[in-house]
Order: C-alpha cells, then sequence, then structure tokens
C-alpha cells in the first residue's frame, strides 16, 4: 500500500494520462482510483484480522467445552464414590442415601461402570446389576464384590 502511494506521488499525471486519456480531470480519477485500492486492501486486511481472532475465540471455547466437560466427569466421579462408600455403612438410612445418589446420577444418564467407580463397589462386596438403559427388561451384567454382602436382595 506505501508503494502504490509513493509511485502515486511521483508518477500522478502520467499515469492519469495514460489510464484516462480522454477524462479532463484526470488526476481526481486516479486519486479515488488509489483511494478505493487502499480501501479494498484495508477491509481485506480487516477480514484477515477478524478471521484470526475467530479461529482463536473458537479454539478457546472448545478448550473451554473441554475443562467443564473434566470437571463434570470428576464431580460424577466424586459423587458415585461418596455413595457407593454410602452402601458400604452399617445404618440403613445411609444406604438408602446412597441409593438415591446412584438413582439421581443414572438419571442424569452418567457411566456407572467407570472402572475407579466400580472398584469400590468391588472392594465393598456389594453387587452390581449394570443394565442396558434403552432394555431395562434384559437381564445386564451382575458383579459381585469381593465381600459377598447382599444388599437389596
Amino acid at each position: 500500500a506505501i508503494t502504490v502511494v509513493i509511485v502515486y506521488l511521483f508518477y500522478h499525471k502520467e499515469i492519469s494520462f495514460y489510464l484516462f486519456p480522454n477524462n479532463n480531470d484526470r488526476i481526481g480519477e486516479l486519486t479515488k482510483l488509489l483511494l478505493s485500492i487502499l480501501g479494498g486492501v484495508g477491509v481485506f486486511y480487516g477480514l484477515v484480522i477478524s478471521n484470526r481472532r475467530a479461529l482463536i475465540t473458537e479454539k478457546s471455547v472448545i478448550k473451554q467445552g473441554e475443562q467443564i466437560e473434566l470437571a463434570r466427569k470428576s464431580q460424577i466421579d466424586e459423587r458415585f464414590k461418596n455413595a457407593i462408600e454410602h452402601l458400604g455403612n452399617e445404618k440403613e438410612p445411609i444406604i438408602l442415601g446412597g441409593v438415591s445418589e446412584l438413582v439421581q446420577i443414572a438419571k442424569e444418564g452418567a457411566c456407572i461402570y467407570h472402572l475407579d467407580a466400580v472398584s469400590y463397589v468391588s472392594k465393598a462386596g456389594i453387587p452390581l446389576c449394570i443394565r442396558n438403559t434403552n432394555r431395562p427388561e434384559q437381564e445386564g451384567t451382575l458383579i459381585i464384590g469381593e465381600g459377598g454382602n447382599n444388599y437389596g436382595r
């Protein structure tokens, strides 16, 4: 853009005569043409900068989404662990609270058979039946813990 301006300043009469031979206002027409070109370059540069900002913002939003999902999974894992620990308690109200929490987690659509989470069930000796959400009438898979407690039977 700077080169165009320098060429214009030194050769504007010759260029205007070459581009507009039949126009009496050659320099005015050349000035309009130059300003149009500079305006187009400015608009194009603005579009490039806007595109870069949009890409950076998009990457940032994707990263934030991943962080939110990771925090959500961590929270579900913690809730599941606490609910399973409640199931291993001696007191019935605490056991029922654990069951209620597991039901709530299942309603929220959490994966309840995460390996770390299932290990708490196994160590507590609590049997865990995993069923297909879309076909709950099917038998499912029964995981029996080490201790062999029969809560819920």
